[in-house]
C-alpha cells in the first residue's frame, strides 16, 4: 500500500481487514489476531493494549526446517516401513516409505520436514509382510533443526564428484561418506569467511563425538589452520596463513592413510602441502564429514574422491 502524508491509518488487530499483513518467505512469522497471553512464560503481554487482539512473534521457537534421520533394516520378505510427519491438528501426511527386501545391510534414510508444520508429530509405522522372514528394524533416530543436507543414493550416504552443497553457521558435522569406504583423499572447493572444518570419523558423526580427526582450515578469523585428534583439542599440526575467502571458492585437498594426515591447497594431492601429521595410534576412517561455524557458513563442491 502507498501512503500519502494526508491519510491516517490504524490497525488494532480486531479484524482480518487490518491493512498490516504478515509477509512470508523469511525465518518465522508474526502471529496475527492473537488474544490473551503469549505461549512463553515470563515474557509477552497478558492481553492486548487496545481491544482484545494483537500480533506477536514467538521468540522461543521460530519455525525451522527440520531433518529426520534414521537407519533401517528390511531383509527377507518384509512388508512396509512408513514415516508420517504432520501437525497434531491435521490429517496424517505420509512423508517417506519403503517396501519389500532392502538387502542385508543397514540403510540410512532422511526426511525433510518443512517449517510450516507446527506442533509436529512423527509416526514411524511398520507393516508386517506375508512371512515371518520379514523383520523390520530401526536405529539411531535423530531430528535435526535444519534442512537435510546429506547426499543419499540407494539408502547409502555418499559423496560424489561435482556435488555442491551448503553448510550453515552452526558447527554441526554433516556426513558425506559411506561406512566402510576405501577412499583415502578428498579434493574440494570451499567458500567461507573462516572455519571450514573436515572431520574424519570411525563411526557415524554425532554431536557428542569427540574422538575423530578434526581439520580446521582458516580458523581463528581465517588466520590459522590445524589438525586435531580430538574435537576442539590441542593442535597436532598448524599453519598460520589466510587460506579462505568470503566471496571466492578456494580448492583444497585432504588425505588420510593409516593415520598419516595431510592437507594442501589446489587440486593435486601431495602438492602444495601445508600441514602434515602422523598419528602413532591411528583411528580407522569410515566417515568423512564437513561443517562450518564460528561466524561463517560455507559453500562446498566435491571435486574428486576415491
Amino acid at each position: 500500500m502507498n501512503f500519502r502524508s494526508n491519510v491516517s491509518v490504524a490497525c488494532t488487530f480486531e479484524s482480518p481487514d487490518c491493512i498490516f499483513k504478515n509477509v512470508g518467505g523469511d525465518v518465522f512469522d508474526w502471529t496475527m489476531f492473537h488474544s490473551g497471553s503469549t505461549p512463553s512464560s515470563y515474557t509477552g503481554p497478558s492481553s492486548a493494549a487496545v481491544g482484545g487482539m494483537y500480533a506477536f512473534i514467538e521468540a522461543s521457537s521460530p519455525p525451522l526446517d527440520r531433518c529426520l534421520q534414521f537407519q533401517y533394516h528390511m531383509k527377507g520378505v518384509p512388508g512396509r516401513l512408513d514415516v508420517y510427519a504432520y501437525s497434531r491438528h491435521n490429517p496424517r501426511n505420509l512423508a517417506w516409505s519403503r517396501q519389500g527386501n532392502q538387502g542385508s545391510s543397514w540403510k540410512f534414510a532422511q526426511v525433510d520436514i518443512p517449517s510450516n508444520i507446527s506442533d509436529l508429530v512423527i509416526d514411524i509405522k511398520g507393516v508386517r509382510g506375508t512371512s515371518y522372514k520379514g523383520d523390520i528394524a530401526v536405529d539411531e533416530i535423530k531430528l535435526e533443526p535444519h534442512a537435510c543436507q546429506i547426499i543419499i543414493r540407494h539408502g547409502k550416504v555418499v559423496f560424489s564428484e561435482n556435488t555442491s552443497f551448503h553448510t550453515p553457521d552452526n558447527y554441526y558435522y554433516h556426513s558425506l561418506s559411506q561406512n566402510g569406504a576405501t577412499r583415502t583423499f578428498l579434493i574440494f572447493n570451499v567458500r567461507a569467511c573462516n572455519d571450514a572444518h573436515i572431520g574424519l570419523f570411525t563411526t557415524f558423526p554425532s554431536m557428542n563425538q569427540r574422538q575423530f580427526y578434526e581439520i580446521v582450515i582458516g580458523g581463528w578469523g581465517n588466520t590459522k589452520s590445524v589438525i586435531r585428534k580430538v574435537k576442539q583439542g590441542q593442535p597436532m599440526a598448524q599453519k598460520f596463513a589466510k587460506f579462505l575467502s568470503c566471496t571466492n571458492a578456494k580448492p583444497f585437498w585432504v588425505s588420510w592413510n593409516n593415520g598419516h594426515i595431510k592437507v594442501g591447497t589446489g587440486k593435486d594431492v601431495d602438492r602444495n602441502t601445508f600441514m602434515v601429521w602422523t598419528d602413532p595410534n591411528p583411528y580407522q576412517v569410515n566417515f568423512v564429514a564437513v561443517t562450518s561455524g564460528f561466524g561463517s557458513d560455507a559453500d562446498w563442491t566435491i571435486l574428486y574422491n576415491r
